[in-house]
């Protein structure tokens, strides 16, 4: 019996299926659409790496960076940073039109990119549970991705009074 990538016998294929746990499809689907495309994109590429196809995980793993190239700009303005950005009034109009929607460019952007992290990961995560293995709560990921997030609002605002 093939298991990632693996020749196993089938004794040795269900204690791997059973000390392997994987992040659940649709809530990693959830925190993907609704909080961070990065974080969906790190844990789908653990899944994906927890089921040895590593071409998979990379995908994965290359959304994430994208999502970083796509969210640190707009976190740290890049004009901040010595470069000359252009205005929203004098930039060019497509560039004024996105800038003026920028919840739904970032809600489509995170949809898109979970989508394409997470696409195909939903029949091999209902057979690893089928086969009796184990689930990985989202909770704990979730919550170190928001908790420094959360605290560092709380101080910034603090600093700022």
């Amino acid at each position: 019996m093939r298991l990632r990538g693996l020749e196993v016998c089938p004794p040795c294929a269900m204690l791997l299926v059973k000390d392997t746990s994987l992040y659940a499809y649709v809530p990693l689907n959830v925190v993907g659409m609704l909080v961070s495309f990065m974080l969906a994109g790190l844990m789908s590429a653990l899944n994906w790496k927890r089921l040895g196809n590593p071409r998979r995980m990379w995908i994965s793993i290359g959304v994430t960076l994208l999502g970083v190239g796509w969210t640190y700009p707009k976190l740290f303005r890049l004009s901040a940073l010595g470069l000359n950005m252009p205005e929203p009034e004098t930039a060019r109009p497509l560039v004024s039109f996105i800038q003026s929607l920028p919840f739904l460019v970032d809600l489509g952007v995170h949809v898109v990119a979970t989508v394409v992290a997470t696409w195909g990961l939903k029949t091999p995560c209902q057979e690893h549970v089928r086969a009796g293995g184990a689930r990985s709560s989202v909770l704990l990921p979730l919550g170190l991705y928001l908790g420094p997030l959360i605290v560092w609002g709380l101080f910034s605002d603090i600093t700022r009074r």
